[in-house]
């Protein structure tokens, strides 16, 4: 109950009457009440019209007005005030036709304590409080309701739809009108066990999840929802959230993500397939320049003359591999991007080779196709491919870093010790091959060979590509 006092209005023309309301009212509860009293219903009205009054004290039978319509005229001047009617005569039809009219209670003159009526004021100005409250509560319900961005329905414990609002007509493209009554299975697509769905959820009290909804327009979309029981005056609040959007997203992204895998592998398939024909080339060129070297020299000035062919021929050979390889490479590099393409030349060749291949790299590239680590790629690939052919080596390891703003690549194998004069050697056109790369990007490289640890290139590319005006001796 409230601290201020309940104010009442008493309208009674019996005096002795009034007096002893007003005395009874004082004597028990007199901090609790605040009583004006009139003899006249137009007086009476005159009060109500100056200042709030909690409840009223009636009588009937009035100077100015009889019966019922004395009743009537109050509550046409102010209908939410509530007012408890008195009268001389206990007549339940009197009774029952003024309740139905509106009253709240009938009070028989003479049978009314003191104590008694202030408890049946209180219970009913309370009564009318929480009533105005609640009436509050369900407007300021209403316009966050109205107003929300989500779309909501109220629903009855069938599921049919009771309410709805601006973003839920939108959504389902049908009026508030349309939507009322209908069940949620004529707008939601639940499945087959709806019915068993929605009576688990009447049991358990939570249901969420996801659907399909056809709009009034037939266009199918996907939703989101949740329903919240009892939410607004016994209603179950469901908010749907439209995510046909988000789904169509999720559903290309998929479809993206599996084009490019394969067309990934596609790729990693031609490249295993384009390093296994220069493999089979080095390797065939390899047994041919053993097979020539070996008759050049049992035979002399002959064997010189087949020499200076077969040096030719490896130059030419080389030539047309780097070419091949070099379109290749920058094929792969412009899928995969620079450094991702290293990594799978490694990978590659510890897979065709047998031989244990790891790659550190210390440098990152932002983007696809050409790029500065870009021209390590060829480098790379004639390197290992030298490897490969002297055929003594167990692992091979690669370090990329920058240095001084340069690109640094370091290749160190456990195989056969090479040197610096082998770098220009025709037998060792891989690593001429590499020279010719290193120079015409503008870099320089060293060849360090020691007996039982194997061979150590280590290669310096600028950062930006340029030709190179040195001349190869």
């Amino acid at each position: 109950m409230q601290n201020h006092p309940i104010r009442v209005l008493l309208i009674e023309d019996n005096l002795a009457h009034a007096r002893a309301i007003g005395e009874g009212l004082c004597a028990n509860l007199h901090d609790r009440f605040d009583l004006t009293c009139t003899d006249r219903l137009a007086t009476g009205l005159e009060v109500m019209g100056k200042g709030r009054i909690d409840l009223v004290l009636l009588d009937l039978n009035l100077p100015d007005s009889a019966g019922l319509a004395t009743f009537e005229r109050l509550q046409r001047s102010s209908p939410q005030t509530p007012v408890v009617i008195m009268t001389g005569v206990d007549d339940p039809t009197l009774g029952q036709h003024a309740v139905a009219a509106g009253a709240r209670d009938v009070l028989v003159k003479g049978q009314i304590e003191p104590s008694l009526l202030a408890r049946v004021i209180q219970h009913i100005v309370e009564k009318q409080r929480m009533e105005a409250a609640s009436r509050s509560a369900t407007r300021s319900y209403g316009s966050v309701f109205d107003h929300a961005l989500e779309a909501m329905l109220l629903v009855d414990d069938e599921g049919r739809c009771l309410a709805a609002n601006s973003a839920a007509s939108a959504l389902l493209a049908r009026s508030l009108q349309q939507l009322r009554g209908l069940g949620l299975q004529d707008v939601l697509m639940l499945g087959e066990d709806y019915s068993g769905v929605w009576s688990r959820w009447r049991k358990q009290g939570h249901l969420s999840g996801s659907a399909q909804f056809v709009n009034g327009d037939g266009r199918v979309g996907d939703v989101e929802f949740s329903v919240t029981p009892d939410c607004i005056g016994g209603c179950h609040l469901i908010i749907v959230r439209d995510v046909t959007g988000r789904k169509r997203s999720e559903e290309k992204l998929r479809s993206c993500c599996e084009q490019w895998r394969v067309l990934s592998q596609h790729q990693h398939d031609l490249q295993l397939s384009h390093f296994r024909r220069i493999r089979e080339a080095s390797e065939a060129l390899a047994q041919a320049s053993r097979q020539i070297d070996g008759v050049a020299k049992s035979r002399g000035a002959t064997g010189e003359s087949m020499q200076t062919a077969l040096s030719k021929l490896s130059v030419l050979i080389q030539e047309a591999s780097s070419q091949l390889g070099s379109a290749s490479l920058k094929e792969a590099t412009a899928q995969l991007g620079a450094i991702e393409a290293l990594r799978s030349q490694a990978f590659d060749f510890q897979k065709r080779t047998g031989i244990q291949c790891q790659l550190s790299c210390e440098i990152h590239e932002k983007g696809r196709g050409e790029t500065s680590a870009t021209r390590l790629c060829p480098i790379l690939e004639q390197a290992l491919s030298n490897v490969a052919i002297q055929g003594t080596a167990t692992s091979v390891e690669v370090r990329l870093w920058r240095e001084s703003g340069r690109l640094v690549m370091e290749i160190q194998d456990n195989g056969q010790t090479l040197s610096e004069s082998q770098l220009t050697d025709a037998h060792s056109f891989r690593l001429s091959g590499v020279r010719e790369q290193v120079l015409r990007f503008g870099g320089d490289l060293t060849l360090q060979g020691l007996p039982g640890r194997g061979t150590t290139l280590r290669l310096w590319l600028p950062s930006e590509a340029r030709r190179s005006s040195r001349k190869q001796p």
